[in-house]
């Protein structure tokens, strides 16, 4: 199979050297000035990580280089058998490209968008033959990242859903199968993460060390703050735009103006040496000197804005409950899916501390989604199968 990748940026050089590692011929397409050289250097980065970490020999690396060309025309593209487009993440552009594509492109041709958040439906809809396109959501580092969402739009052929599922088990990924809605799973899921944290320090009464702090108690890796400095600050408020926008400004995901001042005074994170923390020279964090303490309730008002907000996909049958929890395990690194995890906790006392902030604040975004008080109301859980062989599910 001959795979065409349209964007030599991060993202689609990764897809290019996925393609090309699992023995495909790959066009990588950029008609960028500078593409090229930036190419050139994404890939002997990666490559020299993963050479030295044994991930891929000296060998396999002048394999897979061998296999991709890169070009800076699209025409190349109606020789493809499949086509995958990386560029920005911007609607007007994508669908330009996309229209482009389904008039280069045979007609029987699979086009995917590697979009987190914008609409794929929408994209389809530049297209000659909306029903072979689809998202295919790949996460960042290309090579690392088990997890992949498959995006249908609505009018996607289901033979390209299988199709797509099929490639991405050949190429080693878990595919996770998502509806077409904002930020889709993982980068919806995620909100609560960040946003409720980044409320807790409008509140002023705890630091953002001090919530990373408590967060990371309860096995996450990094707490929301180190993680959007890591990630951009900028990057993680576009997201969350995006969403609050396309979900028709939900409360739930309402962005802060926090955030918003910060990335206004250039405060971006690591890559700009200062965010919600400094940074040595060396990138590593600059920690201020306090007395941390843990302070009641953070962590646990964090976890079940977590697990509401994954409740509320479940009920909205966006996704499975299995991918769900794949996609907090695999896709955002979570020490537990979510849905097990409320399990664990225990419904009832998910649902009580979300009425107690609800009750509390009187905002809408806290209200526990109507699934979880069913589950209440009929003694159920997520994972029946867990329990007795009586027990029954939603």
């Amino acid at each position: 199979m001959k795979i065409g990748v349209v964007g030599a940026g991060v993202m689609g050089t990764g897809i290019a050297e996925l393609a090309a590692r699992h023995g495909h011929q790959v066009w990588l397409v950029d008609t960028e000035v500078g593409a090229l050289d930036r190419y050139y250097k994404l890939l002997d980065i990666s490559h020299k990580k993963q050479i030295s970490k044994g991930v891929i020999t000296s060998d396999e690396s002048n394999l897979i280089r061998n296999r991709i060309v890169f070009i800076n025309r699209m025409d190349v593209l109606g020789q493809a058998d499949w086509v995958f487009e990386a560029i920005i993440e911007d609607a007007k552009s994508k669908k330009m490209l996309f229209k482009m594509l389904s008039e280069i492109v045979g007609s029987e041709i699979p086009l995917s968008t590697n979009t987190s958040s914008l609409s794929v439906t929408g994209i389809a809809s530049a297209c000659l033959h909306p029903e072979r396109v689809l998202g295919v959501h790949f996460f960042n580092p290309v090579h690392q990242m088990a997890l992949v969402e498959i995006i249908p739009g609505l009018a996607t052929s289901p033979i390209w859903i299988e199709k797509a599922q099929n490639l991405m088990q050949e190429w080693g990924k878990t595919s996770i199968l998502s509806k077409d809605c904002p930020g889709f799973i993982v980068n919806r899921i995620a909100r609560p993460f960040y946003l409720e944290s980044l409320r807790i320090a409008e509140e002023g009464e705890s630091t953002f060390y001090e919530i990373d702090q408590s967060i990371k108690q309860l096995g996450f890796k990094m707490g929301p703050f180190e993680l959007m400095d890591f990630v951009g600050n900028d990057i993680n408020y576009a997201v969350s735009e995006v969403i609050f926008r396309e979900t028709g400004y939900d409360s739930r995901y309402r962005t802060t103006i926090l955030q918003k001042r910060m990335i206004e005074a250039g405060w971006l994170g690591k890559k700009s040496g200062k965010g919600y923390y400094a940074y040595s020279s060396d990138g590593k964090i600059i920690h201020p000197q306090i007395d941390f303490k843990i302070r009641n309730g953070i962590s646990q008002r964090v976890l079940v804005m977590l697990i509401n907000e994954a409740a509320h996909l479940y009920q909205n049958h966006i996704a499975s409950r299995n991918d769900i929890d794949l996609a907090v395990t695999l896709g955002l690194n979570y020490p537990k899916g979510l849905l097990s995890w409320a399990d664990e906790i225990g419904i009832r006392v998910v649902v009580d501390q979300l009425e107690s902030i609800y009750h509390q604040y009187m905002e809408e975004r806290y209200r526990p989604a109507v699934i979880l008080r069913e589950m209440v109301k009929n003694n159920h859980v997520f994972y029946p199968e867990k329990l007795t062989s009586t027990s029954r599910s939603v």
